[in-house]
């Protein structure tokens, strides 16, 4: 029987244990509970590190020499590679840049020292000058410049340029000049002679003449129609003629000198209130007039002809019909006007032969010659 709050030997009762028996929550020996371990057993979750000669556990280091030098010489052998490759690439940057720079920079200095070169040489130009009197002086920017007519002056800037031109007994000459660059400039230059012969010619005669050199009057004379007057010019100095004459208005002429030794004024005076004097008009001889030149009778028609031959035994010689020599030499056929005719042969190395025909209108004849 069981009571309650009673236990009788062989019967479990909640809360108590017996033994051989294995109640929730205990241990008994020889048995593996879990989250327990036992030595020589591995538990999940237990583990305890060993060490075994000549054995080597996932995760454990090793303290041994090669290993640890090959573990320091496997970043090098890394590294190796990324230095060389990036030394060969600036290697050849530097390579590419040399050659451009020798290439193209070389090129375009060359370039432009060419056109500097050429701007130069066309800044610079020259003078040719054809000189009378060959052997003037001549100076450019107050620089002389010998030599011979012509006279070449070279290596002037591009621009204007005062050129002087002077010889005793000739008016010095002054002008300048503008260069253009890289051309010659040709200029004939003829000086003009200082001493000149006026010769002045008056109307009416009667006018007196004076020559005014800048302000200074000098009397060339009164009362004659024509004067011849030496002066010797004077550089920077104006001339002029001057005519008076009672009845007449004053005239006043101004030298214009042309660069010859002589030279010829005329100065014709005009009546007060009237017109110009009259200038009486050269006498003219009376010409003979020619007979009318003869009319050459018209050239007869060719309508004979000469068969002209040389005789047996002759060579071919050359012939002349009225002294006109034939194109070619016997035999020869020649159309000729009715009439006598002269034929001539006329043979290489000497000998000739010469015979006279008359020849009838269409008549044909034969002629042969001989040495």
């Amino acid at each position: 029987m069981s009571q309650p709050g009673m236990s009788q030997p062989g019967m479990s009762q909640p809360g108590m244990s017996q033994p051989g028996m294995s109640q929730p929550g205990m241990s008994q020996p020889g048995m593996s509970q879990p989250g327990m371990g036992q030595p020589g057993m591995g538990q999940p979750g237990m583990g305890q590190p060993m060490s075994q000669p000549g054995m080597v556990q996932p995760g454990a280091a090793t303290t041994q020499p090669a290993m640890a030098q090959q573990a320091m010489a496997e970043p090098e052998q890394k590294k190796t590679p990324v230095f060389l490759i990036i030394g060969i690439i600036g290697g050849a940057l530097a390579i590419l840049g040399l050659v451009a720079f020798f290439v193209f920079g070389r090129g375009e200095g060359k370039d432009e020292g060419e056109e500097d070169e050429g701007a130069a040489v066309a800044a610079v130009g020259g003078l040719s000058l054809e000189l009378t009197p060959p052997d003037a002086t001549v100076k450019v920017d107050g620089t002389e410049h010998a030599g011979a007519s012509p006279r070449v002056i070279t290596g002037l800037t591009e621009g204007a340029h005062k050129l002087e031109i002077s010889k005793d007994g000739f008016m010095p000459f002054t002008q300048d000049v503008t260069i253009t660059g890289g051309q010659t400039l040709s200029l004939p230059m003829k000086l003009q002679s200082a001493a000149v012969t006026l010769t002045i010619k008056v109307e009416p005669a009667t006018a007196a003449v004076t020559l005014v050199s800048g302000n200074t009057p000098t009397s060339v004379g009164t009362g004659q129609a024509s004067y011849s007057h030496p002066l010797t010019r004077a550089a920077g100095t104006d001339y002029k003629l001057e005519a008076t004459a009672e009845g007449y208005d004053k005239v006043s002429v101004p030298v214009v000198f042309t660069g010859d030794a002589n030279q010829e004024v005329s100065l014709t005076l005009v009546k007060a209130g009237g017109a110009a004097a009259p200038t009486p008009e050269p006498a003219v001889a009376p010409t003979k007039k020619k007979a009318p030149a003869k009319k050459k009778a018209p050239a007869k028609a060719k309508t004979a002809e000469l068969k002209i031959g040389t005789a047996p035994g002759n060579p071919p010689a050359t012939v002349y019909v009225d002294g006109k020599k034939q194109s070619k030499k016997t035999p020869v056929f020649v159309k000729v006007a009715p009439g006598k005719h002269t034929v001539k042969w006329k043979w290489d190395g000497g000998g000739s032969d010469k015979q006279s025909v008359s020849v009838g209108d269409g008549e044909s004849k034969l002629l042969k010659g001989a040495k």
